[in-house]
Order: structure tokens, then C-alpha cells, then sequence
């Protein structure tokens, strides 16, 4: 759903199959990508068999992963403080 636009927008989620995660020792995966218009560039995906985010990279060069708290604080030691819900 678009709010500014108050629409919904089409989007062009592709199963690739199946994979590995980059690097040495890569977990199997499954590669996805997601475009939000046709001729947009898409966002590539790595999921876990359960279809959570493993890995996510975006154009441009941003490069998501999932991350665990422990390594969450060890990267920001102030950020121990949860969100309110």
C-alpha cells in the first residue's frame, strides 16, 4: 500500500530457486527478488526456509543482513533499550 498515493502499487516478487549466501561457507537459501515497478531495478533476497530475510541488498549498494541482539549490542552498546509498542 502507497499512502502518500492512497493506492495500492504493484509490485514483481520472483522466486529465483534455490542458492547459498555470498561469502565462504554459505548457508542454502533461497533467492528472491523484489521490484516495485517494472522497470525498477529489484531488491535481491536471500530467505531462510521459512521465508524470514537472511540477507538483503538493495540498489545502490545498501546490504541488509539479519542480525542476532547479542551482535545488535556488541555493534551499538547503547542500543539496549527497546522500542516501545
Amino acid at each position: 500500500y502507497n499512502a502518500q498515493k492512497d493506492t495500492f502499487d504493484r509490485r514483481t516478487f520472483r522466486v529465483v530457486g534455490p542458492g547459498k549466501l555470498p561469502g565462504e561457507g554459505g548457508a542454502a537459501c533461497v533467492i528472491a527478488t523484489d521490484a516495485a515497478a517494472d522497470n525498477a531495478n529489484p531488491v535481491k533476497l536471500w530467505l531462510d526456509a521459512t521465508g524470514g530475510i537472511l540477507r538483503m541488498d538493495v540498489p545502490g549498494g545498501l546490504t541488509m543482513t539479519r542480525s542476532s541482539k547479542a551482535e545488535v549490542v556488541k555493534a551499538f552498546p547503547k542500543a539496549t533499550r527497546q522500542a516501545p509498542r
